[in-house]
């Protein structure tokens, strides 16, 4: 019994993961194919779109080229609403993030609404 339950630790880890955005370290467990489990045990919903604020004078195009996303909406500054079609958009948005020409790049998560 121990083992059965063991087992079933294990295997419901391997689809949590930790990510860091905007210099935060989040923690994501997939529960379905865009909704997450955050670590205050919270349901999140992953939308197609993320942000992504660039470096002074850096330019999108060569992100959009390599990483095949389209601006949904342009923000002052730099700030860009993006979207991608990928089936790994958390890998994407930290790969991303890891760019150097970027300041950050975020998800764009809706949280579901829980009554009181």
């Amino acid at each position: 019994m121990k083992l059965f339950i063991g087992v079933i630790v294990f295997f419901s880890t391997l689809h949590a993961q930790n990510y860091i955005f905007n210099n935060k370290q989040i923690y994501l467990e997939q529960i379905k194919e865009n909704i997450y489990r955050d670590e205050n045990n919270k349901e999140v919903i992953l939308k197609s779109s993320f942000f992504i604020k660039l470096q002074a004078d850096k330019n999108i195009h060569k992100l959009q080229n390599e990483h095949n996303i389209s601006i949904e909406k342009i923000y002052s500054n730099q700030l860009y609403l993006v979207k991608s079609s990928s089936t790994h958009l958390l890998d994407l948005i930290q790969k991303i993030n890891d760019d150097k020409n970027t300041l950050y790049a975020y998800p764009n998560f809706n949280k579901k609404i829980e009554a009181r």
